[in-house]
């Protein structure tokens, strides 16, 4: 059989099914409407397909799962934003109700543990995604959202616990080369670009993560309308048609595929574990990591 074709590797995941197998469970109180169809206005949301849940080089046991060594662990952290992607309007209130969003991970060895991530979007050089849109807005630009096209230069990396309980921790086991690999990874990196959809934390960690022999859904693409209003005040969105349409890294997204991930027997959850231990170490955030004391 061609290795391509082996059930075990090639696990074509839509996550629009697996948005629709979690209403069933009752996930969908912990977080909102992730699909919308096409709506009036313009408005849609659709997580971007993954057509292989395995990377071709993963190494997987007779389970069909990635394999691991005894005390290597990847984990993976989100704090979601559970924000409600049905509409423009439900869209906006979740997000001012709750704009940020993070991921970040865990790398443990026999004798060691890294706790980091990705951050940037701080304000200092250039106005934060939300802000900049804002501004164009009230300086008339013809086409606003196209700030969130913007890559900032306030990246870093950051290291220990960045200042939030997770909604949800994902714990896979690792082989001693992934672990290797991961960690290389990370040292070479580059911290300093940051952007809403190729340079952030949610990439890092899907980067991780394939490093490891799996593939994470972390994208939605989101189509915006050209117009619409907001407290009455009606705003121009876009003009441009190229700015019609974005794909986000979606803290959502990425969270709602771990959980099915565990459902599926690959990885564990291990949220309650990590806020019971809180093995908080104090956050530092640094250009590399090699400028760490």
């Amino acid at each position: 059989m061609n290795e391509d074709m082996n059930p075990s590797r090639c696990w074509p995941v839509s996550l629009l099914v697996i948005v629709l197998s979690f209403s069933l469970s009752g996930c969908t109180r912990e977080i909102p409407t992730l699909v919308s169809a096409m709506q009036a206005d313009g408005w849609s949301a659709q997580p971007v397909m993954i057509n292989h849940r395995f990377t071709s080089d993963a190494q997987l046991n007779t389970a069909g799962i990635p394999a691991g060594d005894e005390g290597y662990h990847l984990h993976v952290l989100t704090c979601a934003n559970y924000w409600d992607y049905t509409n423009t309007q439900t869209f906006i209130k979740s997000f001012v109700k709750r704009p940020l969003g993070h991921a970040w991970l865990i790398l443990e060895g026999p004798q060691s543990r890294l706790e980091c991530g990705h951050s940037g979007n701080y304000g200092d050089l250039m106005p934060r995604y939300h802000e900049g849109v804002i501004q164009r807005i009230r300086d008339g630009d013809p086409d606003p959202i196209a700030y969130l096209w913007q890559t900032m230069n306030d990246g870093q990396f950051e290291s220990g616990n960045p200042g939030y309980d997770p909604t949800y921790a994902w714990r896979l086991p690792i082989t001693s080369a992934a672990h290797d690999r991961i960690h290389d990874y990370i040292m070479k990196r580059e911290y300093q670009r940051f952007s809403l959809s190729t340079y952030n934390c949610g990439e890092m960690v899907t980067q991780a993560a394939a490093l490891a022999g799996i593939n994470l859904g972390s994208q939605t693409r989101i189509t915006f309308p050209n117009h619409g209003t907001v407290h009455g005040h009606h705003l121009r969105v876009w003009t441009d048609p190229k700015y019609g349409s974005f794909e986000i890294r979606s803290i959502d997204v990425l969270e709602l595929d771990l959980r099915h991930l565990t459902r599926m027997g690959v990885g564990s959850d291990v949220t309650a574990a990590y806020l019971a231990a809180r093995p908080y170490q104090p956050r530092q955030r640094v250009d590399h990591p090699s400028l760490l004391p």
